[in-house]
């Protein structure tokens, strides 16, 4: 829960000094680095990683819900009943 609520608010911040971050790295690897490069390839590997970790999460809901409902697991809520 902590992090569900901290994680929106870092990047709300992050995106909003982003030109600034950019800037400050641009001074500072400029000559070593192509960073309109890096910061492509950054966001490539960024989008990979959230669809890979959406995409495994879909598939392990799925595969945990069959299983749950083949064995017969009742839901916490109607343990009581």
């Amino acid at each position: 829960m902590i992090i569900a609520a901290v994680v929106p608010f870092l990047m709300f911040f992050m995106l909003l000094a982003r030109d600034k971050i950019f800037f400050c790295l641009k001074a500072m690897y400029g000559q070593r680095e192509d960073l309109d490069r890096f910061a492509d390839r950054l966001t490539g590997m960024v989008r990979s990683y959230v669809a890979g970790n959406l995409v495994i999460g879909v598939i392990l809901s799925a595969v945990s819900t069959l299983v749950f409902w083949r064995v017969g697991l009742t839901p916490a809520c109607n343990a009581g009943d």
